[in-house]
């Protein structure tokens, strides 16, 4: 598990703002999606202002995301303990009736896809109501009735879109890994063909360790 986004510029928030004195560290898997309700900077007052407000991430119009806490800290962002012990906090610079930018539907499904596979505990997949919620869906766990993100998540273009994602990058690296194979195998082709033997069966015992390859070069 990985505890920081590589794609965000790293903001960090008030250590003072996170966990609580009985638990620091999130137990669950999934995200919460909020809107700012403002802008990015107005955002980042509240951030490091007294209010009792913190989140992961902020997703601004515009630009990379920002990341302000490591993933496996619990933030308030969901209005209650059941629910910021239980998921990611991510922010989308805007107000209601506002559609998100392209730039934030990117962030959004590069962010989705990488904590699908990062996060605190495995994701069962990118299921509404399950592991990908709205910040009016808390009230289950006895958080205040709210709007937000008030109809801002294009949901199903999202889902869509990191599912076609990963469906690409697993094409792709099943791609390079049989392009590496058959340029390991033509190696030890060769090596045999110069008389090289012995270092031919080292590289295909290091092949079979690595790769569960058979020792036969074809």
């Amino acid at each position: 598990m990985l505890d920081w986004y590589p794609g965000a510029v790293v903001l960090l928030g008030p250590a003072s703002k996170a966990g609580y004195p009985s638990v620091s560290v999130r137990d669950g898997r999934g995200a919460v999606l909020h809107s700012m309700e403002g802008g990015l900077a107005a955002a980042h007052g509240v951030l490091s202002g007294p209010a009792q407000s913190s989140w992961h991430f902020s997703n601004p119009k515009v630009g990379p995301l920002e990341q302000h806490y490591a993933i496996s800290r619990i933030t308030w962002h969901g209005g209650s303990l059941g629910a910021n012990r239980r998921y990611v906090g991510i922010e989308h610079e805007g107000v209601a009736g506002e559609p998100l930018t392209a730039s934030q539907i990117e962030n959004d499904v590069a962010l989705l896809g990488w904590l699908a596979e990062n996060d605190v505990q495995p994701w069962s997949g990118l299921i509404r109501l399950d592991t990908l919620w709205e910040h009016n869906e808390m009230t289950r766990y006895g958080s205040k009735a709210t709007a937000c993100p008030s109809g801002r998540i294009p949901w199903q273009e999202v889902i869509d879109m990191v599912t076609i994602d990963y469906v690409a990058r697993a094409a792709a690296e099943a791609a390079q890994k049989k392009a590496d194979q058959n340029a390991y195998r033509s190696r030890i082709a060769g090596l045999i063909l110069s008389g090289d033997g012995e270092t031919a069966y080292r590289e295909m015992q290091a092949l079979r360790k690595f790769t569960g390859l058979p020792l036969v070069v074809v």
